[in-house]
């Protein structure tokens, strides 16, 4: 199926090509800008002809490209390639691309002036985010309530994400991978908020307000990256009982911090203590706590990301 163009019978609407192509088919769509916000039901290839110029705006409207969770549908194994994709509603998680079901591919894409600009939600598994360039978009990336082991893999690799408010937020979620992905200029680059076995490897953080921010998150692995130019590198809190024994927020280990040194690196935060004397009544207090990497870098990574 085509969209565009000059071909007889190719259609002008990419949501009317994807309602008539058959399930596992491809729809390829030609140079222009095309203001629709489209439902993906079935499995397909939505491929875009060049990138900066294939270009779907949601008006303001809502959701962009929305792939929904269906109980009786295998609404999985999308890709979508090769577009701009911009300008949704300000509705609450609505996005560029919102993702809620499993093995979907979103990659080679530009997002701008969008709330979000990827929203993978809701226990889906095995989606992958690679090589997409975000920009002034609220949010860049959000992975929401995939935990529990319910998210299987969230991959996000080898993305630039810049001129964000929010970079990456990752909520309530597990088992993400981030790899090879360039944050920077955003006021937060990566949040990962009431979160576990958060893995960010080989990722640059650069010239964002706070690098990484972690709230009340556990065991997950930070490693390989580079800190550089930053406000503050790393900021975070944690909070437990006086007796509860709980993992750090992460593991650090062999960071580049904008410097050679061979001293390990202290990683400053705040731990909330919270003490109850009867159900429901007690006190809290929070002191200076520390993180640290006992490896750090000499010297910082070779790491790119997508433009």
């Amino acid at each position: 199926m085509y969209v565009g163009g000059s071909g007889s019978g190719n259609y002008t609407r990419i949501q009317d090509a994807l309602d008539n192509v058959s399930d596992g088919g491809t729809v390829f769509v030609y140079k222009g800008t095309y203001y629709e916000n489209i439902q993906i039901d079935k499995t397909v290839k939505l491929i875009g002809e060049i990138k900066q110029e294939t270009i779907i705006d949601g008006s303001g409207l809502a959701t962009v490209i929305e792939i929904p969770y269906g109980w009786h549908c295998n609404w999985e194994d999308i890709e979508i390639t090769n577009f701009t994709i911009r300008n949704c509603g300000t509705g609450s998680e609505q996005a560029g691309i919102s993702v809620e079901s499993d093995r979907n591919t979103i990659s080679n894409n530009i997002f701008y002036g969008n709330s979000i600009g990827v929203f993978v939600g809701y226990y889906c598994h095995n989606n992958w985010v690679i090589n997409n360039y975000f920009y002034n978009n609220t949010e860049g990336i959000r992975v929401d309530k995939n935990s529990q082991g319910g998210s299987g893999l969230t991959y996000l690799g080898g993305n630039t994400v810049e001129y964000n408010k929010q970079g990456i937020m990752l909520y309530w979620t597990a088992d993400t991978y981030m790899k090879y992905n360039r944050i920077r200029f955003n006021t937060i680059g990566l949040e990962i908020r009431a979160s576990e076995l958060i893995n960010v490897s080989y990722n640059a953080f650069e010239e964002n307000d706070i690098g990484v921010k972690l709230y009340i998150a556990e065991d997950n692995r930070i490693d390989y990256n580079n800190f550089l130019h930053n406000e503050k590198d790393v900021d975070f809190f944690e909070s437990r009982g006086p007796l509860q024994v709980k993992k750090a927020v992460a593991a650090w280990g062999h960071n580049y911090w904008g410097e050679s040194s061979i001293y390990p690196k202290i990683i400053r935060g705040i731990r909330e203590i919270n003490m109850y004397f009867f159900p429901y009544v007690g006190i809290s207090f929070k002191i200076p706590w520390f993180n640290i990497d006992w490896n750090p870098a000499q010297e910082p990574y070779d790491i790119t990301g997508m433009t």
